[in-house]
């Protein structure tokens, strides 16, 4: 997940996002989730952030697209209970969750 992500175009990650990786991505939250699986999901969606961003300055546009998508569709809501619930969560790891949010939130 993160490497592709983090290795992909701007317009294969278009691709992705269009065909509904991130929906995919966030299947995998739930507050059972393993702190490795979760640090991937952390990593793949910041870096779908970054892109947004290009995105968002490339057309000019208010909010990051893919922030947007993110906070409609209650991922964060998720992440926030996987850190209040999941107790094998390292700090460190809250901390990238917390992070995430606050980026899709100021998008």
């Amino acid at each position: 997940m993160k490497n592709l992500c983090a290795t992909s175009n701007q317009d294969q990650l278009e691709c992705l996002v269009k065909n509904g990786c991130i929906d995919v991505i966030c299947s995998f939250l739930d507050e059972d989730i393993s702190s490795v699986l979760l640090s991937h999901i952390v990593d793949a969606l910041d870096s779908l952030l970054y892109h947004g961003r290009e995105i968002q300055q490339e057309k000019n546009i208010g909010e990051n697209p893919y922030g947007v998508y993110l906070e409609e569709k209650r991922y964060l809501e998720k992440l926030e209970s996987i850190i209040n619930k999941n107790n094998s969560i390292s700090n460190d790891l809250i901390l990238r969750i917390d992070e995430l949010i606050h980026k899709i939130l100021r998008v």
